[in-house]
């Protein structure tokens, strides 16, 4: 049984970076077992982790003796040992998040999630922070430009909680704001990135040309409503052919086209037409 446990909580893990709700060293995981924290390591590349990169430590072991454990160990040991409701936490750097709370203060939430299940808090001294506000219903808590801790009874829940934490943070800023290039390719990836790279390169680029070819039968003979259509399908192949080449379209846009003309360095621009 603890082993199918250890197997999901992994399974779970890889599936954040999967989603892209974390990247690169950032985040941090355990899980607590028969009084026994297995937990990620420090310093280590996060995705593709396996059961044998865990850290194993007793509950009420010396945590500074544990150099190769996350660092913020400490805190995953407070929790369990005051909270006996939880069983798993995650801490990811969710993308849609963490943007949301650089710009909002109000916190999103529906039936799932409401305010009293989550908790907001600035960086400095965050741990104390947590310590002294988190309460027995919290199952989120978002550190402001240090990502967010879900905590769960199961992995299942603790992922659950920051997915849909994560979903309700994006909805709330494209309501907003609206959606910007590399949001949309962030979403276009989450969404389709898996499936389109078990296709050979060749074969999505086909289908970009042919929905370009859509397009152009559309803006031929077609409505309003079909040009509509046939331009946003374009776009999202767009950005599917960027995200399979690693291409950040916004970066490369501004770095060519921001803020003036390449050529002239005017704006508007002031080249001779050819």
């Amino acid at each position: 049984m603890k082993k199918y446990l250890l197997n999901k909580f992994i399974n779970y893990f890889n599936l954040i970076y999967k989603k892209g709700l974390s990247y690169g060293l950032s985040g941090n995981a355990s899980i607590f077992e028969k009084n026994k924290v297995y937990i990620t390591p420090s310093g280590f590349p996060k995705e593709g982790i396996t059961l044998r990169d865990l850290i194993k430590i007793r509950l009420n072991e010396r945590v500074e003796l544990l150099n190769k454990a996350s660092k913020e160990a400490d805190f995953h040991l407070w929790i369990y040992k005051n909270f006996e409701n939880i069983k798993t936490i995650f801490h990811a750097h969710s993308f849609f998040t963490n943007i949301y709370f650089s710009k909002r203060k109000k916190i999103p939430e529906d039936e799932v999630l409401k305010k009293e299940n989550i908790l907001i808090i600035s960086k400095k001294n965050w741990k104390e922070k947590i310590k002294s506000k988190i309460k027995s219903k919290t199952k989120l808590v978002h550190v402001k430009d240090h990502g967010s801790f879900s905590f769960g009874k199961s992995p299942d829940e603790a992922f659950s909680i920051l997915d849909h934490f994560e979903n309700l943070c994006r909805f709330e800023l494209l309501k907003s704001e609206g959606l910007k290039i590399k949001e949309a390719q962030t979403l276009i990836k989450e969404i389709y990135f898996n499936r389109d790279t078990k296709r050979e390169f060749s074969k999505n680029l086909l289908w970009f040309i042919e929905e370009v070819g859509e397009w152009l039968q559309a803006i031929r003979k077609g409505s309003k409503e079909e040009i509509k259509n046939e331009t946003a399908d374009v776009f999202a192949w767009f950005l599917t052919i960027c995200n399979l080449q690693s291409i950040d379209l916004e970066e490369v846009f501004k770095e060519k086209y921001f803020p003036l003309c390449p050529k002239c360095k005017k704006s508007p621009c002031h080249c001779h037409n050819t």
